[in-house]
């Protein structure tokens, strides 16, 4: 494994030990695994550069310099400097020890991570409770942030929302994300958001649990998946009971529509 000889050489390295010694090498406590060999790396990063590392890894595989900003870490900033000159230094110094690398070509400074297992490293290393937090500021940051026309922004909102352990700000994302994924025909992606949502949906959302089901089994008639259908049709039948007599006729109407499709 590449990735792990040039961790392991950066292991030796940051503790001033030459590979090519005997003596250097005879009393060393060698790492159990790769990850514990990049957890102990993290660990011997000059403060604040952890912290910083662990809110990019919130972010993903790549981050921007304005996502881990949004991550409020509270770091302390240099005379002379503003917080956003003094958080791009850190990002970069973590690019010069290795841990990361720049993306050119961004309309922000953007990096990545070197390899993914130190981002799920880092991102495993936070505490729940941080991890919670730091999920949430994004979320915010990124609801609030300008739209335009970023791809998958929708799917991105929901992780982070659900991550932050609020379902009830993760569903109407996650909801937008499978009709943008069944609009591509990435049917089994819309499949998968909209039974997502039907888990998270208090029971209590009626009106918002119907219009899920019908779109869900609409992908299951196109998909020929009629076993699906056919319990996705039951279940807006029984729904069809809690609601106003007009809307229930309604619905109950188009169901029998579609059931008369089974036959």
């Amino acid at each position: 494994n590449p990735f792990y000889v040039e961790e392991l050489l950066n292991h030796l390295h940051d503790r001033g030990l030459d590979p090519h010694r005997h003596g250097d090498l005879v009393n060393l406590d060698w790492p159990a695994s790769l990850r514990s060999l990049v957890l102990s790396r993290i660990d011997r990063l000059h403060p604040p550069l952890p912290p910083v590392l662990k809110a990019a890894s919130i972010t993903g595989l790549q981050f921007a310099l304005s996502g881990v900003q949004a991550c409020q870490l509270g770091l302390p900033v240099p005379a002379g400097c503003d917080e956003r000159q003094s958080l791009l230094g850190f990002l970069q110094a973590l690019a010069d020890v290795g841990m990361t690398s720049p993306l050119p070509g961004e309309v922000e400074p953007t990096f990545s991570f070197r390899h993914r297992v130190t981002q799920e490293v880092a991102y495993d290393s936070i505490a729940r409770p941080d991890r919670v937090q730091l999920h949430q500021r994004l979320a915010e940051y990124l609801e609030s942030a300008p739209t335009g026309t970023t791809a998958g922004r929708a799917q991105v909102l929901a992780h982070h929302w659900a991550r932050a352990g609020r379902p009830d700000r993760a569903w109407p994302h996650l909801l937008r994300a499978g009709d943008e994924a069944a609009a591509g025909y990435a049917n089994e992606m819309a499949l998968s958001a909209f039974t997502q949502v039907l888990d998270w949906l208090p029971e209590s959302a009626l009106p918002e649990r119907i219009a899920t089901l019908l779109r869900r089994e609409a992908l299951f008639d196109l998909l020929g998946r009629h076993p699906a259908r056919r319990d996705d049709l039951a279940e807006l039948t029984l729904l069809a009971g809690g609601l106003e007599p007009a809307a229930a006729a309604a619905l109950r109407w188009q169901v029998a529509l579609r059931q008369a499709r089974l036959a």
